[in-house]
This record gives structure tokens, sequence and C-alpha cells, in this order.
């Protein structure tokens, strides 16, 4: 029995620069994830996705004279407001008892997964923006929305160099790590990374709340860096070094902003932290590039991981006895 669903999201280009690395990472969804196969209640479905319009709107995108460009005295400049219906139609085939109903959460689950992985490969590549899953032009189910805000911020610092110790890793080995973690099998996290990526998730749905993402950061990060009590800050420092490698000339500006960080979360945490009033709109420049680059550290280093095929870090102490010469 077939099923023909709608996933609508609200698109607009991302904020940077677009490039050719774009369409690939469309390409890679539309390889990885246009037919899958899926397990629920002990019964199997198929499910096919229709990437077409993704790939239209991308491709538009790299063209300056599109519409999503205005030329204001003479310079261009990318409109990057959310104001496109983005239409992703859907098959389901099922068999035996499995009803269409059962399948809704599973495939929220599989979207997770296809952002998640998206965008640890190409950062900034998809964002699932007012989700919702239609049958018959009526809404069934919505969606938990997940931003690439942070996603996109990240590809503008590889450009910029901002970020000059990241990288990108491929769609196959990103797909095959996550695939490895078991990841979303259980209601709670079961390793480090896994940790790490559903802490990541709920900061990609706060929304205006620059401090209330730092808890969240470090969850993520000490879930990826295991510290010993008295010894957290210096031992998180020397595994984020270990795992990101940057190199010699950015070492100080990596360690001082890490820093500033993990003071940014103490007087959160502490009580120190200067509150301000909820209807105060004076913009905190300093403490949203902090936040920023705390994020991107949790993305960087969840990165780290699926490249090198770990599930999270360990440390160890070995005691070596001092011999005694025999001369």
């Amino acid at each position: 029995m077939e099923y023909h669903l709608e996933l609508h999201l609200k698109w607009g280009p991302k904020s940077g620069c677009s490039s050719i690395a774009d369409l690939y990472g469309v390409d890679e969804i539309i390889r990885n994830y246009g037919h899958v196969i899926r397990e629920v209640e002990d019964n199997t479905y198929e499910l096919l996705l229709d990437w077409t319009q993704l790939r239209t709107l991308v491709k538009t995108t790299l063209s300056s004279n599109s519409k999503f460009y205005r030329t204001v005295d003479g310079e261009s400049y990318k409109l990057a407001s959310k104001a496109e219906q983005l239409v992703v139609p859907m098959i389901v085939v099922k068999e035996g008892d499995l009803s269409l109903n059962s399948t809704l959460p599973d495939i929220e689950k599989l979207l997770t997964e296809i952002y998640i992985v998206s965008n640890i490969s190409i950062p900034g590549i998809l964002d699932l923006y007012q989700p919702k899953i239609y049958v018959n032009g009526e809404c069934v189910y919505e969606l938990v929305a997940l931003s690439s805000y942070y996603f996109e911020e990240l590809d503008d610092g590889i450009r910029s160099k901002k970020y000059p110790f990241a990288r990108k890793v491929k769609f196959s080995q990103v797909k095959n790590w996550y695939k490895s973690l078991r990841i979303g099998e259980s209601s709670f996290a079961n390793s480090p990374a896994e940790n790490a990526i559903y802490s990541l998730l709920h900061i990609t749905t706060i929304e205006q709340q620059v401090i209330g993402v730092v808890p969240w950061i470090f969850c993520a990060l000490e879930s990826i860096f295991p510290t010993n009590v008295g010894r957290g800050g210096a031992q998180l420092k020397e595994q984020a070094l270990f795992l990101l490698n940057p190199k010699a000339e950015h070492k100080k500006r990596f360690m001082q902003k890490l820093e500033r960080l993990a003071s940014l979360r103490h007087s959160f945490i502490h009580g120190a932290y200067k509150v301000p009033f909820l209807h105060h709109d004076d913009f905190n420049h300093e403490e949203f590039d902090l936040v920023e680059f705390g994020v991107v550290l949790v993305i960087l280093s969840i990165q780290r991981l699926a490249e090198n095929n770990w599930s999270g870090l360990t440390i160890e102490s070995v005691i070596s006895p001092n011999k005694i010469s025999s001369e």
C-alpha cells in the first residue's frame, strides 16, 4: 500500500556565500536519502523522498542575477529571508498492519538524521524551518524545527579564515559514523558522541537566548572531553587541542577564546552573570561572539569524531616505576 505525503518547509538561501559545494551537498542528500528502508514496530516500510525542488533552489542561489539577490548602489546583496515554500514529496510504501501514523515519528527521526549528517559534512546546507507533513492537503504532523544558523556561521568562518582549523568531512563518512552510533534507538544518549549530538540539537531549537546556549555547549564539550575532578578546565583545553589540532600560530587565540567562554559559563552557573532586564535590547556582541565560538567548537569536535570514526575520548593515567640503576 502506498501513501503520498508532502514535507513542507519555509526555505531561504543561507546567509553567506553560495558555492558549488552546496549543490554537491544536495546531490549527496539525494544519493543517500532519496530512497530508504526503515523499520518500525518490527515492520519495515520504504520511504521515497523527492529533493528536486531543493536542488533547483540551491542551484538558483549560485547566480547573483537570480531572485535571491538585490542590487543597491551598485552592490549585490543576498536576500536571506525564508520566503520560499519548499515541498519535498514523499511516498510511504508499506505492508502488513503498520499504520501511516506509526511511521510519522520515525520519518521525523530520519529527517533529523539527514539534518545532522548533511550539516556536519557541508555546514549550512539544510535548514528545517517550520517543518510540517501534509496528506491530501491537510497538515497531519508538525516536526520540531531545527535551525542551520550556527552551521552557516561556521561555513562563513571557514571562508573568512575566522576558523582556520576547520575543515569539511565526506558525506558518506559522516553517514556511516552516524549509523554506527545507533542514534535515536533509545530515548537517552549512550555514548559521548551521541550526548554531544543531542546537546547540539537542543541548541538548534533555541531562539534569542544567547546565554541559555552556554550550558548546552559545555554539556556537549564535557561529554566529548572527559575531565577529572579539579582539572576540568586544563584537561578540556588539552583534549580540544589534541582533537582540533589548530596550527601553532592559531593556538594562542584559540586558548584565549576557550578560557573566556569558560569564564562566561562560570559566571552564569555561579550567579556572577549580570542578567539583563527581559526587555533590554542592547545587544552584547562580545557575548554573542563567544557563544558562536562555543557552538562552532561543538560542531567541529563532532566533525573530528566522525572523521576518525570515534565515539569519544578517554583520559588514561599511566604509573611507571623509577628503577634504580645497577651501576
